[in-house]
């Protein structure tokens, strides 16, 4: 599983078409989306579920801010995460990165007397790449779907993320 984004990437770029026609085709400018996504930590292979956005910016060129939340569900707790990423959407393909604050139970700190790993919660800040992979369902269709391989450095702890999401761009349902 470690080696499935090299595969997805290599993928995308050895098909000739799929870039050059990215090149030649004007984008349509890309909506504002709010969607779900569900994977796994390609590290420890526990589950990831969350929500994002993704908000497209007026300026030159294709940026856009995605902000997300996530949880992943450890044997013992559940790990939170929200990111804020300045993405470089190219239509298919997105790259991008930003802050990431995650609230967990680090190793170098006590465990509380009580015992309750909630009391030992803390949060602290790295910073992340992601790659997103996918689109709308079709010309003008609310609906669109991606994949997504996050890396995540947060003072020497590194998950890697797959997650695969269902959006949705409520400007164009009605």
């Amino acid at each position: 599983m470690r080696r499935l984004p090299y595969l997805l990437l290599t993928l995308l770029l050895a098909a000739p078409g799929t870039v050059e026609a990215q090149r030649s085709a004007p984008l349509p400018t890309q909506p504002w989306t709010v969607g779900g996504k569900v994977g796994f930590d390609a590290q420890t292979d526990d589950m990831v579920l969350g929500v994002e956005t993704r908000i497209p910016l007026p300026l030159p060129g294709r940026f856009a801010v995605q902000l997300g939340a996530d949880w992943t569900f450890l044997e013992i707790l559940t790990e939170r995460q929200f990111t804020a990423d300045l993405l470089y959407d190219l239509g298919a393909v997105a790259i991008g990165g930003g802050p990431v604050f995650r609230n967990s139970v680090w190793l170098d700190g006590d465990v509380p007397p009580s015992g309750d790993l909630d009391d030992a919660r803390e949060t602290r800040t790295g910073y992340s790449l992601v790659l997103s992979l996918g689109g709308p369902l079709g010309r003008g269709s609310p609906w669109g779907v991606a994949i997504q391989y996050r890396m995540i450095w947060v003072e020497g702890f590194s998950p890697r993320a797959l997650t695969f999401g269902l959006q949705v761009a409520p400007g164009r349902l009605f």
